[in-house]
């Protein structure tokens, strides 16, 4: 049975401690009068507790580093909820502008520090370099921010639901960071991930986003930053300096050469710097890719009289064969010295006789001569077999089907149904 247990109003008043930075008293550093840094950010510790049904998000005192400045932002969380069938623990949090200030995108909610270790968080937005600080994994709030886009002073974002892993279901604690810009248009990449379905490479009207498309960011200064697509196909990245940076899709995605991208992956971006000495931004960093293999040029199809047996081969392999169509798809691998070698796929006109009629074909490849064995190259292999329907419409007079029988270099046999 799946337990949840929900948060209700009453008991969200007397458990959620929303403590502003150095109480109401003082200069506010969010002064628009002031000189500022272009970032700020508020820090809190977070506390849960499953079995209780209460959680705390209290905002703590701690130093900023000279580039970031303190901000007046509060954490409004509602909605505990509790799976215990599952170990899963979900919480809503938005953010109250507490400050006189108008506050900009990117707007994130970094979280980490979890005690115990076991617990992790499920579905961020958003991962920074480790390298950068224990709170790396990021929720980001830059499209919640209001109907313009801006968080203006005393409004509340949008919520996102925090979504934790928690084995034992164990009272935990973790620390959060508040970052928003202070200035806005900061400097970013951004773009769209779509399916290419005519695979021009262009962003086309009717062509649909991927949503929660994971995306990389490398740039100059050991710039690395993580993000996902959001429903929209949209992502973005925000840069400080100008330069030349490199956005790839993965790591986990497309490893397989049956993925296609449209568009050059990795795809590197120069961002120039304008006259403000601040690096211009760029918002047409669009990624396409076509579900299935790319369609590499045609190989040659020869039809033959020859026996199966006069017919030679190097060595290689084949890992992956599919009829598509008139389209014969075949994912070799085979070892060389580069990756271009010949290929040609050879079938016999000489018809069995069975219902419907057979033929067999074989694939020659040529080595070269090359004396090199490792690595082994992999390459997606394409042919069209409309001369085997022309031969089978030589031979009878009408179209009709035929039992491919194609045979590896191992002797492996694979069957197709193709034609008419």
């Amino acid at each position: 049975m799946r337990i949840f247990s929900r948060l209700g109003p009453a008991l969200l008043a007397a458990t959620l401690a929303l403590l502003p930075l150095g109480g109401c008293t003082g200069t506010d550093p969010g002064d628009p009068a002031s000189t500022q840094p272009e970032d700020g950010a508020a820090t809190f510790d977070g506390s849960v507790n499953p079995g209780g049904s209460s959680f705390v998000l209290q905002r703590i005192e701690q130093p900023s580093p000279p580039e970031v400045a303190p901000i007046f932002v509060e954490l409004i969380g509602s909605n505990l909820v509790v799976d215990a069938d599952n170990g899963l623990v979900e919480l809503d949090v938005a953010v109250r502008n507490a400050s006189n200030r108008s506050l900009y995108p990117p707007a994130y909610i970094f979280v980490g520090r979890f005690d115990p270790v076991t617990v992790t968080v499920l579905n961020p937005d958003l991962e920074i370099n480790p390298i950068t600080g224990d709170l790396t994994k990021g929720f980001d709030y830059s499209e919640l921010l209001g109907d313009v886009g801006v968080l203006l002073p005393g409004e509340t974002s949008g919520s996102k639901t925090w979504k934790f892993s928690d084995p034992d279901l164990v009272a935990f604690s973790f620390g959060a960071r508040a970052q928003f810009s202070l200035m806005p248009d900061r400097a970013h990449i951004s773009g769209i991930v779509f399916f290419d379905q005519n695979t021009n490479g262009q962003l086309d009207p009717d062509e649909s986003p991927w949503p929660g498309a994971p995306l990389t960011l490398d740039g100059p200064e050991g710039v690395e930053q993580h993000t996902n697509s959001g429903e929209d196909g949209r992502y973005v990245f925000y840069v400080a300096t100008a330069g030349l940076y490199r956005v790839t899709l993965g790591p986990t995605y497309f490893q397989s050469p049956a993925e296609c991208f449209t568009t050059p992956m990795p795809l590197e971006v120069l961002l120039t710097e304008g006259p403000d000495g601040k690096p211009n931004s760029y918002d047409d960093a669009h990624v396409g890719f076509l579900n299935g293999p790319c369609a590499p040029p045609l190989g040659k199809v020869v039809m033959t009289d020859l026996d199966a047996a006069r017919i030679g081969s190097d060595p290689y392999r084949v890992i992956d064969v599919t009829l598509a169509g008139d389209r014969l798809w075949l994912l070799v691998g085979y070892s060389a010295c580069q990756p271009e070698h010949p290929f040609i796929l050879y079938i016999s006109r000489n018809f069995m006789e069975s219902e419907p009629v057979q033929t067999w074909s074989l694939l020659s490849y040529d080595d070269l001569g090359e004396a090199c064995r490792v690595p082994e190259f992999q390459r997606w292999l394409a042919f069209d077999l409309d001369p085997l329907r022309e031969e089978y419409q030589q031979a009878y007079g009408h179209p009709g089907q035929v039992i491919l029988r194609f045979v590896d270099y191992l002797g492996n046999e694979h069957r197709f149904l193709f034609g008419p």
